[in-house]
């Protein structure tokens, strides 16, 4: 809970320009999250999750080195988390896929676009666990393609992210 809190607080603070109050809220959940000596599987999940986001976080405000910090925090957590066991209510948000989501945009704001670029080729949308993951995929992607003047390809990435047509389902009419 207090991650998810942290996180949910911290996007409307970045987004309206008070990134430093939006990473001292999410260092202030990190820190809560990672100070037990033997952290739960559920605490390292969350803690990784708040680390992406600050990583995030940071890059937008080109706080290249807290980032790469967080960044690098994160791939420790989730070697941590891999050796840990999860039940069918709890399975783990931090993995592979996430992480390479997330460095995507990290390294876009930071100015990096042929880094994004090579996150995004390595991408498995597959192993993002919901169809609005996979939807951020494509348009995370899209931004450091459109940075780079492909914007055929940036387009194509959108496109991917339309969910299938369904077919219109026709209701009857009633006849009076």
């Amino acid at each position: 809970m207090l991650a998810a809190a942290a996180r949910a607080g911290a996007t409307p603070l970045r987004r309206t320009g008070r990134t430093a109050q939006a990473l001292a809220l999410l260092q202030e959940a990190h820190d809560r999250l990672t100070s037990a000596s033997r952290p739960t599987a559920a605490e390292l999940d969350a803690a990784g999750m708040v680390e992406l986001t600050v990583a995030y976080t940071a890059a937008q405000a080109h706080e290249a080195a807290l980032a790469r910090h967080f960044e690098d925090a994160t791939d420790q957590t989730t070697r941590r988390l891999a050796h840990r066991p999860y039940d069918d209510a709890h399975r783990h948000l931090l993995a592979a896929a996430q992480c390479t989501l997330y460095r995507i945009g990290i390294h876009r704001h930071l100015g990096d676009v042929d880094t994004a670029l090579a996150h995004a080729a390595r991408l498995d949308l597959r192993a993002l666990p919901t169809g609005d993951r996979r939807a951020r995929a494509a348009t995370d992607t899209a931004r450091p393609l459109l940075d780079a003047g492909d914007s055929a390809r940036a387009f194509d990435q959108l496109r991917r992210s339309r969910p299938p047509r369904q077919a219109r389902r026709v209701v009857p009419r009633c006849a009076h």
